[in-house]
């Protein structure tokens, strides 16, 4: 027996041109190159908390160089989150975008929209000149979020796990 996983659909631009959207105010961007404990709390995968042996494979296994942006308050609060990775395939240099979290109270105020143009700027001046991400079909409001900064569908995929 098939099991058929979600269908994955594959968004892609290029970073020639990013958005430039209005910026939080009294909100700090920046961008580690480890996630810290405030960060890893944020973060889930589809909607769960990710494992320790995925934490561990986030923090030392990734190749190319990783990047844990974020958005902090004056007084050091983590409020919105998104993971980036740089890598390159022969002579092309791409910027993988993913993990966005906004913290509930700070939604619908464009963090997700700033943080995606901040990191494609980041990912632009660590020598990427596209971009890609992958997010699951049913995320309308995700893919909403993406069209608006410069993606478009690319291809779409699922895998299937054989079950005996």
């Amino acid at each position: 027996e098939w099991i058929m996983g979600p269908e994955i659909v594959v968004m892609t631009k290029s970073l020639e041109a990013i958005p430039q959207p209005e910026m939080p105010a009294d909100l700090e961007f920046s961008v580690d190159a480890q996630p810290d404990a405030d960060w890893l709390n944020m973060y889930h995968f589809r909607g769960q908390a990710l494992p320790p042996e995925a934490l561990e494979l986030l923090r030392t296994q990734i190749e190319g160089q990783m990047g844990f942006g974020r958005f902090t308050t004056p007084a050091g609060e983590t409020v919105a989150i998104t993971r980036a990775t740089i890598t390159a395939a022969e002579e092309r240099h791409f910027l993988g975008y993913s993990a966005v979290e906004v913290a509930p109270a700070f939604r619908r105020r464009g963090l997700g929209t700033a943080l995606g143009a901040l990191i494609q700027q980041w990912g632009a001046e660590m020598g990427a000149t596209e971009a890609y991400l992958q997010v699951v079909a049913h995320n309308e409001a995700g893919i909403g979020l993406y069209h608006k900064l410069g993606f478009t569908e690319h291809h779409r995929h699922r895998y299937a796990e054989h079950r005996r």
